[in-house]
């Protein structure tokens, strides 16, 4: 990933999203300085808000791409619903939610509902289910992605390595 960033800044596409981003073009000696001192200084609340700004933004001038995006989810999450669920199940999916609201509340930290297998994925797809749900904090639900590894592949990735 490193190898790609080094490539990508400098390039016009990078400079176009920095002026974009940070309203400036790319700055040089002590501009760039103040620019990466304003930024540590700024408080969580102020980097989610400028965040937003840029996503707002981004979402505005590539709507094609974001309607795909989102038209593929919601496809997802209805066919990860099967149609044997009862009311009951409905009902704890519901509280599983309700509860990742709590603990956000609680604890003041964002918490997510996470698919503990994924709803869309290369190898495998999960459903929209009370046994599939868990709640976790929001950093590391999104770091896990779409993720899921199974006992199987983390032994088979082992043997590999030691034929190495």
């Amino acid at each position: 990933m490193r190898e790609f960033q080094r490539d990508f800044r400098g390039t016009e596409k990078y400079n176009s999203w920095y002026a974009d981003f940070y309203g400036t073009g790319l700055p040089s000696g002590a501009a760039k300085a103040a620019i990466a001192e304003k930024a540590a200084n700024m408080t969580p609340e102020e980097k989610r808000e400028r965040y937003n700004k840029y996503a707002r933004k981004w979402r505005e001038s590539n709507r094609n791409i974001f309607n795909a995006k989102a038209a593929r989810r919601r496809a997802a999450v209805r066919d990860a619903i099967p149609p044997w669920l009862s009311d009951e199940h409905h009902a704890q999916i519901a509280e599983i939610y309700a509860e990742a609201q709590r603990l956000s509340e609680a604890t003041g930290t964002p918490h997510e509902v996470d698919h503990i297998c994924p709803l869309v994925n290369d190898n495998i797809c999960g459903l929209h289910v009370p046994w599939n749900l868990s709640v976790l904090p929001m950093e590391d639900n999104r770091s896990k992605s779409n993720n899921f590894e199974t006992d199987e592949r983390t032994s088979h990735e082992a043997s590999k390595a030691s034929e190495i």
